[in-house]
């Protein structure tokens, strides 16, 4: 875990993360997330089959939890960021597995007792695209089997699935979903846009295809800014508002 200095890229601290992993799982894809929890801020890092807690200023391990992966699988890679809201951290596991929710506020090594819920529901499972929190909900995004792509809607405190529709469309989702001015977004493979309503009843609002990427392959998460959206295919950049 490395910190560089925003002023002159100087080095502020570099400490190791330990873990157990094997093979490929030791491979992480996602991206550190600040979150402050009883007026702290926390650095979460999700990958070498663990989650854990940093101090952002030091880099020191506060606390950890793990594993989705007892059985030392080599092959589950992680992609999914860790996401965090109500006292709540997700830890996705890959290829299918359930989400783990974690309750924060303890130090070192943390055991099951920390979990809050495991996902049961098929839906509420993410291979790559990172769940969302908005509005005192997590929304995650999922391509089950039957070629249903799904957006289920989860209490944090409880994991109850309070919705999990499937979206109507033909594309794989990669890319995360944002939130902006009460609404959900998300993008396929095939460049569909899909607004949901965020809440506790599911309300489609809006579909349309932007084209496809290059193999149609579009994974760019909507970028939500300025009362504009931001719409990224493999040649085109799209800017939607007023």
């Amino acid at each position: 875990l490395l910190a560089l200095s925003m002023k002159d890229g100087s080095k502020v601290y570099q400490v190791e993360r330990a873990d157990d992993a094997r093979a490929e799982a030791k491979e992480a894809f996602s991206t550190p997330v600040l979150y402050e929890h009883d007026g702290k801020t926390q650095l979460l890092v999700t990958g070498g089959d663990c989650i854990t807690g940093h101090d952002p200023d030091t880099g020191k391990e506060i606390w950890r939890w793990g594993t989705w992966n007892p059985d030392k699988i080599g092959h589950w890679r992680l992609v999914p960021s860790p996401v965090a809201g109500k006292g709540i951290a997700l830890a996705c596991a890959p290829k299918g597995a359930p989400i783990y929710a974690v309750k924060l506020g303890s130090n070192g090594n943390l055991d099951n007792s920390h979990i809050a819920w495991k996902s049961t529901n098929p839906n509420v499972s993410t291979d790559v695209p990172t769940p969302l929190f908005y509005r005192g909900h997590f929304y995650v995004a999922n391509n089950g089997r039957k070629r249903t792509h799904t957006l289920s809607c989860i209490e944090p405190e409880s994991g109850k699935v309070i919705w999990s529709e499937d979206l109507g469309v033909e594309g794989k989702i990669e890319a995360s979903p944002t939130a902006a001015d009460g609404k959900i977004y998300l993008i396929t493979h095939h460049g569909e846009v899909v607004v949901v309503a965020a809440g506790e009843k599911f309300k489609p609002l809006h579909k349309v295809g932007m084209g496809p990427g290059r193999n149609g392959r579009v994974r760019s998460s909507i970028a939500l800014a300025d009362g504009v959206a931001l719409i990224r295919t493999d040649k085109k950049l799209f800017c939607i508002g007023k």
